[in-house]
């Protein structure tokens, strides 16, 4: 980003959330109660782009995160996403606390199919 031409800033999230001022601390947030936090993540690449959010929400010591998919591909580039994004050694660490899971959607039928 240090190296990034200026002109191209305004097509990056963190200064869109800036500009637009939807950018909040996921911190104060989350710390707003003393609770758990039970995060469900659906319909997400986990996309390097969302970084900044995600790993806020990783980071919070009483928040968990669940990160649905719909299907074996979609489970791979989740995986491969995240670990891009924080690294083997953080990622081997969420896996094994348990902070950070993956689960399938459940596939659901139309009630007149």
């Amino acid at each position: 980003l240090e190296n990034m031409d200026a002109d191209l800033i305004r097509f990056k999230k963190y200064y869109q959330r800036a500009i637009k001022d939807t950018f909040y601390s996921v911190a104060d947030f989350l710390n707003e109660q003393n609770d758990d936090y039970n995060v469900a993540i659906v319909g997400h690449s986990i996309d390097i782009t969302d970084r900044d959010i995600l790993v806020g929400i990783m980071e919070h010591p009483r928040a968990k995160i669940t990160i649905y998919y719909h299907d074996d591909k979609a489970h791979r580039l989740q995986m491969t996403n995240l670990i891009n994004m924080v690294g083997k050694s953080w990622f081997d660490e969420l896996r094994n606390k348990k902070k950070v899971t993956f689960e399938r959607l459940k596939e659901y039928k139309e009630a007149d199919e």
